[in-house]
């Protein structure tokens, strides 16, 4: 699909433990017979790559590591990049969000809009803010 939009050469897809890997994590890893060890921590290559305009993240739900994440990302984004957050409802949901409640605390330049279970993070630019405001009216 990268390919097809023109994408691909612009494309970085890191894969792994972004920052930290929870003890929850790691325990329930090791219960299902995973070995914690064989997870890569890509933390350290992020600013190879960066500045980025788009990050999905969808790592280690624990409010702990979901807030190492966002830490970690914000110093790599563009002025206009958008952060996209898997699990913001169900099961992770809490979790999820209250790391993503501590990290705007400390960042108050950032606001986040959730749909379904998408959470959508920016800068207050006005390029990005009105881009979330048409997918929000369907306009896009």
């Amino acid at each position: 699909m990268l390919e097809q939009f023109g994408k691909f050469q612009k494309t970085v897809i890191l894969e792994g433990c972004f920052s930290t890997l929870s003890d929850d994590y790691r325990n329930r890893l090791i219960t299902l017979g995973g070995n914690p060890e064989a997870i890569a921590t890509i933390g350290e290559k992020v600013g190879e790559f960066a500045p980025y305009d788009l990050v999905f993240l969808d790592g280690d739900h624990c409010e702990e590591a979901v807030y190492a994440d966002l830490s970690l990302v914000c110093h790599y984004i563009s002025e206009d990049a958008l952060i996209v957050l898997h699990d913001l409802s169900g099961d992770w949901g809490i979790h999820v969000f209250s790391g993503v409640s501590k990290f705007l605390q400390e960042h108050p330049e950032f606001s986040v809009r959730i749909h379904e279970n998408l959470g959508f993070l920016f800068r207050h630019s006005h390029h990005i803010a009105t881009l979330v405001r048409k997918m929000y009216s369907g306009k896009i």
